[in-house]
């Protein structure tokens, strides 16, 4: 990707590289899609803008929207109100859990049966200075010791204990100065990383779990408005922006300084006519595969490609938009 850059040879596409045109399964409510997730059961969620919350059924090739119609009468009145949601982020657990934040109406908890049968629903309500329902959950992560991280848009970074049963279970916050979190990840350590506004922030395994306030690093790198954050199955940190791909590589970690040689950085940026560059300077998700190459969805352009295993990278393929 050309643009400003510092220690990396560009990444470039394959100029005969692009996506067949896919028909798209049929039952999706809409689609400007604004989260994936596949949960630990395998089952693929989706989530729309004004949409709500849908269940892909391989079986039959169709995706099952979570509304009115698909709930039992004890919850279609949530059922109702998460199908007109937007859906933005999307975290599941074991016991057919899972947990689905909005961009205006707060986190739902649900839990299916083994037949994918709706069998609980509710929202959790937000506490402080302005508690209520009606809030941005706007990234989530559950962690194995069964706590969710949920990042609002301003009142912070809260978490929730699942293991607490339904219904007293509090979003407590968590990380003090950080009053917008748009983006979480947390990593093979167990390390927590939060993308605020403008900053990225490391949380330490051991810190995460101890009892408390959570005691955070900062990147000495400021951004323009965070979307996503990955480190990757090689230990380099990826940094999805307004403003192009930022990346950090990896040092050793030793679970008290930051685990990113911050040396070594590198910003990516679009260039016109140059097809060695990135198609959009908004990178709005990173998600590497199980094959260790990296996807990056873009606001103008559909997706980018990198296999992490070549070095420098330089196998960024600029991927056509899918058909609908």
């Amino acid at each position: 990707m050309g643009g400003h850059q510092q220690g990396h040879q560009p990444l470039r596409r394959l100029q005969a590289a692009s996506l067949h045109p896919a028909q798209q399964p049929p039952g999706l409510p809409a689609n400007r899609i604004r989260a994936l997730h596949v949960g630990p059961d395998g089952r693929l969620w989706a989530g729309a803008e004004s949409a709500g919350l849908s269940l892909y059924d391989a079986d039959h090739n169709r995706f099952q929207p979570i509304n009115a119609r698909y709930a039992g009468p004890a919850h279609r009145r949530l059922a109702r109100l998460l199908s007109q949601a937007s859906v933005v982020a999307l975290a599941a657990g074991p016991g057919g859990q899972l947990w689905v934040g909005t961009e205006r109406n707060g986190l739902f908890a649900l839990r299916f049966d083994g037949q994918r049968r709706l069998v609980a629903l509710r929202r959790v309500p937000q506490p402080g200075p302005q508690p209520g329902l009606a809030y941005h959950a706007a990234a989530l992560a559950l962690d194995a010791d069964g706590r969710l991280w949920v990042g609002t848009m301003g009142a912070g970074l809260r978490c929730l204990d699942t293991r607490i049963p339904a219904g007293a279970g509090d979003l407590a916050a968590a990380l003090a100065g950080a009053p917008n979190v748009r983006a979480l990840h947390l990593d093979r350590r167990g390390d927590l990383w939060v993308g605020t506004d403008r900053q990225v922030l490391w949380v330490a395994s051991a810190q995460r779990r101890a009892p408390g306030p959570l005691v955070a690093k900062a990147l000495p790198t400021p951004y323009a408005d965070i979307q996503s954050v990955l480190l990757d199955s090689f230990g380099r940190l990826w940094v999805g922006t307004t403003y192009g791909l930022h990346l950090w590589e990896a040092a050793a970690a030793t679970g008290t300084e930051l685990p990113l040689r911050l040396d070594h950085y590198s910003q990516f940026l679009p260039v016109d006519n140059d097809p060695n560059s990135i198609n959009s300077e908004r990178v709005h998700q990173v998600f590497e595969d199980r094959n260790q190459v990296l996807w990056l969805a873009a606001s103008a352009g559909g997706l980018n490609k990198v296999d992490l295993r070549q070095k420098p990278f330089h196998n960024l393929q600029r991927q056509g938009a899918l058909a609908g």
